[in-house]
């Protein structure tokens, strides 16, 4: 019995309950085990109030670059703009990365500096923090695939860029990156589940419910959409510009008039 008991704990720790403990949820498994508390089963997790310390001061320190110099660039982009009277195209992707990087620094890193105290309120810290990552981090990754799009439209197809590259297109990619961040934000405000450690702080996790298909659907979805592809195809782009610039380099060294 006491074996048995080990390794359903052993099972717990790594997030592998699910297979003996079909549409239950982490978090029931583990009071059930040996009558302990959840705390008890993650020591490892813990941090050091050092630790907490250092990740606070540096959390401090990217907010308030980030928030400086991104509002800074926002401000300078609308002055420049407002002059010109029109927005272009890349004005409008380079703005709504900008923007990304900013509200990364306004709504995530005080999420997460709170996140990192000891807290009873970790049915909503867990959802709002991993639902603002994921969006965030999904415009991001998506907002530079653009943006190196525009770069190879710019470069390789120069003739036509005016043509193919409008602000009309443009508006249209940025709702895309948007709505493409809403719905995995969603997604993990609805899937996100938590423990506390022996301190009272939250661990966050994918709910494990359902023998975890939920779990492994949307972690494989989130990866494949979210990094392989944008920087696959950031990678490849990138890759035909430095080719077409290094074949229009020789041409100009073979032809210098």
């Amino acid at each position: 019995h006491g074996s048995v008991n080990v390794s359903i704990q052993e099972q717990v720790k790594f997030g592998l309950a699910s297979t003996l403990y079909p549409a239950t949820d982490l978090k029931h498994v583990q009071d059930q085990i040996d009558g302990q508390p959840r705390s008890t089963l993650h020591p490892a997790t813990d941090l050091t109030e050092t630790t907490v310390t250092f990740y606070h001061i540096i959390i401090l320190m990217i907010f308030v670059i980030s928030a400086i110099l991104n509002g800074s660039l926002i401000m300078a982009v609308i002055y420049v703009t407002k002059h010109r009277r029109h927005w272009k195209p890349n004005q409008i992707i380079i703005t709504n990365m900008l923007l990304v990087n900013l509200m990364i620094a306004l709504f995530y890193l005080p999420v997460l500096f709170y996140f990192l105290e000891p807290s009873e309120h970790c049915s909503l810290l867990c959802p709002l923090l991993t639902g603002l990552e994921r969006g965030l981090v999904a415009c991001s990754t998506w907002t530079l695939a653009w943006i190196s799009l525009d770069r190879y439209l710019f470069i390789v197809k120069h003739v036509t860029y005016k043509i193919s590259v409008t602000r009309t297109k443009c508006l249209i990619g940025v709702l895309l990156v948007w709505i493409t961040g809403v719905i995995f934000a969603v997604f993990s405000l609805l899937l996100t589940d938590y423990h506390h450690t022996k301190s009272g702080r939250c661990i966050c996790h994918l709910t494990i419910r359902y023998y975890g298909i939920f779990q492994l659907l949307y972690s494989a979805v989130y990866i494949r959409l979210c990094f392989i592809l944008p920087t696959t195809l950031i990678l490849v782009l990138y890759g035909f510009v430095i080719h077409v610039a290094h074949k229009r380099l020789l041409n100009k060294q073979k032809n210098p008039f």
